[in-house]
Order: C-alpha cells, then structure tokens, then sequence
C-alpha cells in the first residue's frame, strides 16, 4: 500500500482512492509500525499528526491510543482524545511535518 499524505491518496496496487480512516490505520499497522519497530524507536517517539479527517475518526485514535498510548499529537475525537491537542496551523510543527512526510513518501515509492 502507497499512502501520499501530501494529496491525500493511497494507491493498492493500481487502484487509487482518497485516504479515511480504515485506510489509514491500516497504513498504520502494516507499513508504519513494523517500520519503527524494525528501527527499535517505536516506544521512544511522540506520532504527530496534524488534522486530517482521516486522522482522527474514532476506530484510528483508538488505534493510536493502544499503539501509542500518551505519545500522540493529534486532533483526537469526541470519543477518544489525543493526549496532547494539535495547535491548528502552528509553524513551529508544520515545517517538520512536511520534511517528515516527503521522506516517508520518498520511503513508500520505492518500497513498491
């Protein structure tokens, strides 16, 4: 699976569709965690994530609940909150976010 979180796609095989929350997480549990696993950083790091519907529906802040319990920046739900809130549009975040996120891409592509 190739999630592109800069246009919100994910593409299994040749099937491309927009990214939710069932997709996400599973982008998740399959590619992103055995990742830091493998890295041995899985329990030493804080996710963050910015606020995206897909984010933050309820079966993925559960998810990153149990897989990240009190080591998420997030959005959160009505339901399950983040442990520490997302401050919208903060530029502090945003620069890391996006070289984050273009190395992860970069990762993704060439894993297919």
């Amino acid at each position: 699976m190739h999630a592109e979180v800069g246009g919100l796609k994910a593409a299994r095989g040749r099937e491309t569709c927009s990214v939710n929350g069932p997709a996400y997480q599973e982008s998740g549990s399959e590619w992103l965690v055995p990742q830091l696993q493998q890295a041995g950083i899985e329990d030493s790091l804080v996710l963050q994530q910015d606020g995206a519907p897909a984010y933050f529906a309820l079966q993925v802040c559960r998810y990153l609940n149990t897989t990240f319990s009190n080591r998420w920046i997030g959005r959160g739900s009505a339901n399950d909150q983040a442990p520490f809130a997302w401050p919208p549009r903060s530029p502090d975040l945003t620069t890391s976010d996006d070289v984050l996120w273009e190395f992860i891409k970069d990762k993704m592509r060439n894993h297919h």
